[in-house]
Formats: C-alpha cells, sequence, structure tokens
C-alpha cells in the first residue's frame, strides 16, 4: 500500500480494531446475563445471528467515530439505538429528561468545537509564525514544535468529542477520575459525556503519567481493560511493556511513534518508581499521581512539597519537547517519518532526555 494512503488511513483502521476487540469481549458476556433480566435488545441478540452482523456493522461504521474517534464501548452504543436500554434520570418526566440531555448534549458540542478551532488555529498558524522567532534556540524550537503537534492532537480529540457528543452517545470514564476527587451527583450529567483529552493537564502534568492518561481518555481506558489488567498477573513491568507494545502495533508500527511511546512509558515508569521511593521515604504527597485524602502522609502542603511537584512538573514537560520534537511540519508527516528523521531530531538535542531517564534510574536504584 502506499505510505501516503495508508498514513491518512491507520486512525480509522486503529479506532475499527479497538472496536473489534471489545465488541467481541462485550457480546461475550451478554450469554452470561441471567434470562430474567435480559432485555428484548439481548434476546435479539442471543438468537439471531444476522441480528448481531448488523450491530456489528452499525457499531464499526458508526460515522460520529469512525475517521476521528474516539473508541467507545458497545454498551455504549447499544443504550444510544436501542431506547429500551437508556438510563433515565431520576425524578423527571420522559420530555424532561430528553430536553435535559439536549441541552447538556448542545453545550457540551459547543463547548469541544470552539475548543477544535482555538487548537487548529495555533496548530497551524500561530505556532508558524512562532517558530522562526525561536531556530537559534534548540530546545525553545523544540517546544513549539512540540506544542504545535500537540495541538493539531487536541484538535482531532475536540472534534471527535463534538462529534460523538451531538451524535448522542456519553461514555462516563470513571476509572480515570483522580484518586482524591469526591464522588460527584449520579444527577451531574455532564460527567457522563464523552472527554477525549484534558489540554490544561498535559501541557502544564504534574507528571508523565498524567500526560499518557489524558492524551486520549477513551484509548487508555481500552488499553487499561483489554490489556493491562488481563496481564497485571504477571507482573507490573511485563503488563506496561504489553500496555505500550498494543498501543505501537494499533498505531501501525511506524518507527518514530513507537519509538516515542516506548520512549515515554520508559520515562513515565522511571519517574513513578522514583516518585513512589520518594513519597514513601519522606512521607509525603509527592507521587506520580495524586494522593487520597486518606494517605497518611505527614507531609501533603508543606512548602517544599509543592516545590517538588513543580519541579517533577516542569521535567515532564521538558521530556515533552525532546519526545514531540520529531513531529515538524515537514513533507514527511504526509507518508509517516523514517528512523533517520527521528533520530537526527533527536541527535540535535543530544539524546539528552535518554541520559536524563538513565540518571533517573540510577538516583532511583541509589536510594532503594
Amino acid at each position: 500500500m502506499d505510505p501516503t494512503h495508508w498514513h491518512a488511513m491507520r486512525g480509522t483502521i486503529m479506532i475499527v480494531n479497538m472496536k473489534a476487540i471489545s465488541f467481541t469481549t462485550e457480546t461475550l458476556s451478554i450469554y452470561y446475563e441471567s434470562d430474567v433480566t435480559s432485555t428484548p435488545y439481548q434476546k435479539l441478540f442471543e438468537n439471531f445471528l444476522y441480528f448481531r452482523m448488523f450491530s456489528w456493522l452499525a457499531y464499526a461504521l458508526c460515522p460520529a467515530s469512525l475517521m476521528f474517534g474516539p473508541w467507545f464501548g458497545f454498551a455504549c452504543y447499544s443504550r444510544h439505538v436501542w431506547p429500551s436500554v437508556r438510563m433515565g434520570v431520576s425524578g423527571r418526566s420522559d420530555y424532561t429528561d430528553v430536553l435535559y440531555l439536549f441541552i447538556g448534549s448542545l453545550i457540551h458540542t459547543s463547548k469541544s468545537f470552539l475548543c477544535a478551532l482555538f487548537c487548529l488555529l495555533y496548530s497551524t498558524c500561530l505556532s508558524q509564525v512562532l517558530l522562526p522567532d525561536f531556530a537559534l534556540h534548540p530546545w525553545l524550537y523544540a517546544y513549539v514544535t512540540s506544542q504545535s503537534f500537540r495541538f493539531s492532537h487536541y484538535f482531532v480529540s475536540y472534534a471527535s468529542e463534538a462529534f460523538v457528543t451531538s451524535y448522542g452517545i456519553r461514555f462516563p470514564v470513571e476509572a480515570l477520575k483522580p484518586r482524591n476527587s469526591e464522588r460527584r451527583s449520579s444527577s451531574s450529567r455532564l460527567t457522563e459525556y464523552i472527554h477525549v483529552t484534558h489540554m490544561l493537564n498535559i501541557e502544564f502534568p504534574r507528571s508523565l503519567a498524567d500526560v499518557v492518561v489524558n492524551w486520549n481518555l477513551p484509548m487508555h481506558s481500552w488499553l487499561k481493560q483489554y490489556v493491562y489488567k488481563p496481564t497485571r498477573p504477571f507482573g507490573h513491568v511485563f503488563s506496561v511493556l504489553a500496555t505500550y507494545t498494543t498501543s505501537a502495533l494499533l498505531h501501525g508500527l511506524n518507527f518514530q511513534l513507537s519509538a516515542v511511546l516506548f520512549s515515554i512509558g520508559l520515562f513515565a515508569f522511571v519517574e513513578f518508581l522514583l516518585r513512589e521511593k520518594l513519597a514513601y521515604n519522606l512521607s509525603a504527597c509527592i507521587s506520580s499521581r495524586p494522593c487520597a485524602f486518606d494517605c497518611g502522609h505527614v507531609n501533603r502542603n508543606a512548602f517544599w512539597v509543592h516545590c517538588c511537584n513543580l519541579f517533577f512538573g516542569f521535567l515532564a514537560a521538558f521530556h515533552l519537547a525532546y519526545l514531540a520534537a520529531a513531529f515538524d511540519t515537514s513533507e514527511q508527516q504526509f507518508h509517516g517519518y523514517s528512523i533517520h528523521h527521528t533520530l537526527r531530531k533527536w541527535s540535535h538535542l543530544g539524546f539528552l532526555n535518554h541520559f536524563v531517564a538513565f540518571s533517573t534510574f540510577v538516583f532511583y536504584k541509589c536510594i532503594s
């Protein structure tokens, strides 16, 4: 296949592959449901092969997510197309509930669409204006280049969020809520609309783990559910490696994407180990993820604790500038970046961040 054509359709193929795996897993659970609680939709699904086939085609080729994504489970899609399994808001009439959902969807779609337009304007116009001014400063140039790439990703994410929300599909990402967040009210419907990315958590990260999670929330949820958790009994290192390998396979085994994915996975894992050890030794809330309210750490809000978290946040931004510097606006972006392009970009920065990650690991071993 022509590399240009493959590069253009790779995202769509990735979404369909993710849907195929989740569809197979979710439909198997239908056969274990009790007949007493089976809905008419489930009975049709169990008894008619053609109904299952058309359900798969409708789910896989859903126009709201076929081009830009995001992934959502078959259960979310079936709740949208089959009214009998929709969940209403308790205490409201059907008409009030429909009106409430319509207004909420309209607001969320408008916000996502405006965010997508802003990100498109910055990635294609404003960042290109800034780049010539930083041509003589390698790290500033790398930061603006990587930020341009990130904002193009935000554009796709917010656009897909707007399309899916306007289509009426909701997807609560319960597993991705911060551990220290309070349980939200069940009547808060806006929390159940799809959130594909959290831009501020990536531009101003607490850690690289925050970047990995918030880069693509539905895909992170998919990898966690179908790769990380099933492989967790084999060990944490193996499950993390399997997760990033699966992500690289889904992205098409492009060298640059694979190198960036494994590098950010390595950097995030080393940072996680170090911060967990420091948090334990110093009894401080300086872990990669925010601590729970009952974490038991002695030092929670001390000034030096905030300074440590700020330092690791700057370190994460430093790693992001390095890793995404290879995603420039050259002609190679239309057919995929080569191995020579990636290594050349990183060599201009002296492969500094890989040495920083190695030094971080050595420091972790020294204090262990």
